[in-house]
């Protein structure tokens, strides 16, 4: 009788090795009509935006910008100022395997960041791109689940639950929002300088639309009226709340996803107090989702027959799961000394930094992460006309992060400063101290082998029956032991109430009964 093979497909979703790339994005920044030539830059920073990702075959092109802020002091009233201004990028990245129309994952953080002063309205920028980009791509599997058609088959069999990326939804819509500054705060001058997070706090999938809940953390720095008070911060929440339209209906499915802010612009007004308190905020928020799919199966793992020569062959498949994502809070101390020919420390008006990634190494105990943290400060000197100075730092960090779960599979990290504070430790040196955040995203995947085909060859050759006593191997089963003497598993545990299947120590006897069918005689034995 021939053999039956029932076959299952399964779906998974892989992700194939991350490649690091650097992109170099440089250009001029005009201050438009109307905006006060620079007589002295203070600071700058960098925001990187990834807005196109194309996959081809075997590469990726990516576009996207860097978002520099600056602050400088103006010619004319020798206030600080602030200007806001994008220098667009485009890069290539060889990805191998990558297919056409696939689906790449890339993050990324912006380093180095320099500026020069050409002339009085012209400032010259560039910064490094941190570019991370890793292929994702759906792979399907046969494999054997049942086979009928040979009495006394004895089959290994195992229950996998495959998840695989069903559908994928990626969008953009503008949060629009009024607020108020807090009342803690002095009513605003002129706003210099905004930034945002953006974080997703619930993600549930529905009838056609995967709803997303999240906020997004504003920060301001902004110039006063009050001469004790030139400059001040502020801080808000902003909750949002939007439904990414699905072609299907995934209700209830497992979702992942992310926001990330693409563009922010913050005006402010006056209340009715007369005081600059009201806040007009316009912010883009770029929206990716993936809704899981799972699916219960049965798979073989193995098989074979008493008497019967059976060719049995496997492959190895691997099964993902949704990312698994944890945080992590780290404080960081670093000196942060005046670089050489600045005036002296009286007073610290702003401090910010920007975390850049570098590298990463899974531990027994987390993640250990590699990166640069660029700081970003404005001072009062000490001197008697006082006035504003500002520098940039750059500074290396390692950090041991230790997580609540064990890593899995593929890892992406990123990282974002939550709260920063400045010490004067004397008059050429101060220190900063930072609340970094991090979000380790792992992508589990379980290696299993499985059976794709039976071949059954025929009766075996072996004959004569006898007892065996076989001795427990290293890594030894009740299964690989019954299958390696050619027995039913039935009948070992049968000859053997003593032994526990599960606890097997490498010594155990084991008693065996083969019993061997007689072969057919061929035509040559009956010629003896």
């Amino acid at each position: 009788m021939a053999l039956e093979l029932k076959k299952v497909n399964i779906r998974a979703n892989r992700l194939g090795e991350a490649v690091n790339s650097q992109a170099l994005v440089e250009g001029e920044i005009t201050l438009e009509g109307g905006a006060e030539a620079i007589a002295r830059m203070l600071c700058i920073s960098g925001r990187l935006v990834v807005g196109g990702v194309e996959a081809l075959q075997d590469k990726v092109n990516m576009e996207g910008s860097v978002v520099f802020s600056l602050l400088y002091v103006g010619e004319q009233s020798g206030q600080v100022e602030g200007l806001e201004a994008a220098c667009g990028f485009t890069h290539s990245v060889e990805l191998a395997g990558l297919k056409a129309g696939g689906q790449v994952l890339v993050s990324g953080s912006v380093q180095d960041v320099q500026s020069e002063v050409v002339d009085g309205t012209v400032i010259r920028v560039r910064a490094i791109a941190e570019l991370n980009c890793q292929p994702q791509t759906q792979q399907t599997y046969a494999v054997v689940s049942a086979v009928e058609g040979l009495p006394g088959l004895e089959v290994k069999q195992e229950q996998l639950t495959p998840g695989w990326i069903l559908g994928t939804a990626n969008e953009t819509t503008t949060l629009r929002d009024e607020v108020t500054l807090p009342s803690r705060n002095l009513p605003i001058g002129k706003l210099l300088k905004s930034w945002g997070d953006a974080s997703v706090t619930e993600i549930t999938a529905m009838a056609g639309a995967v709803r997303m809940r999240g906020d997004v953390q504003l920060s301001l720095l902004y110039r006063c009226q009050d001469p004790a008070e030139p400059l001040q911060e502020a801080a808000m929440t902003l909750p949002f709340e939007y439904d990414l339209a699905l072609p299907d209906s995934f209700m209830g499915l497992q979702t992942e996803g992310r926001a990330d802010v693409q563009d922010l612009k913050v005006t402010a007004q006056f209340d009715e107090d007369g005081e600059m308190r009201v806040l007009q905020v316009e912010c883009l928020l770029q929206m990716r989702a993936n809704v899981w799919a799972t699916q219960d199966l049965e798979v073989l793992q193995d098989a074979y027959a008493p008497n019967q020569e059976l060719e049995v062959s496997e492959q190895q498949i691997t099964l993902s799961r949704p990312a698994v994502e944890q945080q992590a809070t780290q404080l960081l101390k670093e000196s942060l000394p005046l670089p050489e020919g600045m005036p002296n420390i009286g007073r610290i008006s702003f401090l910010q930094a920007t975390p850049c990634i570098t590298d990463w190494a899974v531990t027994d105990q987390g993640l250990e992460v590699q990166g640069i943290l660029t700081c970003g400060v404005l001072y009062e000197s000490d001197q008697e006309e006082g006035g504003i100075e500002g520098f940039n730092s750059e500074t290396p960090f390692s950090i041991e992060l230790t997580l609540p779960e064990r890593l899995e599979g593929e890892v992406d990290v990123s990282a974002a400063v939550d709260q920063s504070f400045g010490t004067v430790l004397s008059p050429t040196e101060m220190e900063g101290r930072f609340t970094l955040r991090f979000t380790v995203a792992s992508y589990p995947e379980t290696q299993v082998g499985a059976v794709d085909n039976i071949v059954h060859q025929g009766p075996s050759s072996q004959q004569g029956s006898g007892i065996v006593v076989a001795f427990v191997r290293t890594g030894d089963t009740l299964w690989s032991i019954a299958r390696r003497y050619g027995v039913s598993l039935q009948s070992v545990l049968k000859l053997n109430p003593q032994l526990d299947p599960e606890n097997l120590q490498p010594g155990d006897r084991v008693l065996l009964y083969r019993q061997f069918e007689p072969t057919a005689p061929t035509a040559s034995d009956a010629a003896r």
